[in-house]
């Protein structure tokens, strides 16, 4: 089932920070059809009791009784009436959210009775971050396929944090320091960062030996609200922050990867992403004694879900699958 989201709601809240959360935990506890629930989605994504009504195949006034009593149950108004469909109240958006997850739970765990004793099988939705996607996991993907012929894989290349409920999505690898509270984040282990350059490019404007020769040289990065970029430095004997210039930037590693080996500028980039230009001499380490971090730039590795109860047995496998490869994985390994 496509639900459709009203326009102003902010799609990045999920059922878990709904500013009604509380409130509808309270109201779920009173609410024994699960039927009417299902009557609730049917209104909300047609826009209308007439049009949900000949959608699941019954009558307007039926459905019009089933929310009425719904209403008187819960002691609170899920729609208001405008020019031209019915617009759910915030309680109404609140109790949709909440319906889309039982929808949820209820068809995997229908997949999970239906698939006992027998093969995976059902569609999963992942989504990834475009460089350790196409470097590292989408092989593993293609095992697994492989191995699965019956599971159906929808792969999303993707640096954001998504609304994993708001876009179906099953499951997320994301790189981020601080997942959001509202998912199930499985901690796989840190990312590195490695400052690097070109050895053209170090020949050509010399090499940094210090941090603050930094500042003389032009960046590559990730975008950023203006052009000055502030990199925290540690080592066994200083801490200490410097802010560059940044010369090119794009969300897109592999794009930033070879802007570097073209001779562009400095750049701190995964090490995942650069292990086979070091490994090959097309980029070259710099001040390699420091650990060196960004703010708001994630330094761990998280597979995320979305908080049901029951996923799929092929979204579970799947989980469990990435967990055993991300895992057991040497990140100084250069990937092809």
């Amino acid at each position: 089932m496509a639900l459709k989201l009203h326009p102003t709601i902010d799609t990045a809240q999920t059922v878990d920070n709904y500013p009604y959360t509380t409130q509808t935990d309270s109201i779920m506890e009173t609410i024994t059809d699960i039927k009417t629930l299902q009557f609730l989605l049917a209104v909300v994504e047609a826009g209308s009791m007439s049009a949900a009504a000949r959608r699941l195949g019954t009558t307007r006034s039926y459905i019009s009784r089933r929310i009425k009593s719904l209403e008187q149950q819960i002691q609170a108004q899920l729609f208001r009436r405008t020019t031209r469909q019915l617009e759910p109240t915030q309680i109404g958006w609140a109790l949709h959210a909440h319906a889309i997850r039982i929808s949820r739970e209820l068809q995997a765990l229908q997949a999970t009775v239906e698939d006992l004793g027998q093969s995976l099988r059902g569609h999963i939705r992942v989504s990834m971050p475009t460089a350790l996607g196409q470097m590292v996991i989408g092989p593993w993907l293609l095992e697994f396929g492989q191995r699965h012929p019956d599971v159906s894989l929808q792969v999303i290349f993707s640096n954001r944090i998504t609304d994993l409920m708001a876009e179906e999505v099953d499951i997320a690898i994301r790189i981020t320091s601080y997942p959001p509270e509202s998912v199930v984040a499985r901690d796989l282990g840190p990312i590195d960062w490695v400052l690097c350059a070109a050895p053209d490019y170090l020949q050509r404007q010399g090499r940094p030996n210090t941090p603050e020769q930094l500042s003389q040289h032009p960046f590559l990065t990730a975008p950023l609200s203006g052009n000055r970029l502030t990199l925290r430095l540690s080592s066994q004997t200083q801490r200490l922050n410097l802010t560059v210039t940044s010369r090119l930037q794009s969300a897109e590693v592999l794009f930033l990867k070879r802007a570097a080996i073209s001779g562009l500028g400095c750049a701190l980039l995964p090490a995942y992403a650069v292990s086979d230009a070091l490994h090959d001499h097309r980029l070259d380490v710099l001040l390699d004694q420091y650990q060196i971090r960004v703010d708001d730039w994630g330094d761990r590795l998280y597979l995320i879900t979305a908080p049901t109860l029951y996923p799929t047995p092929a979204a579970r496998a799947l989980i469990e699958f990435l967990r055993e490869r991300l895992g057991s994985l040497d990140w100084s390994e250069p990937w092809p």
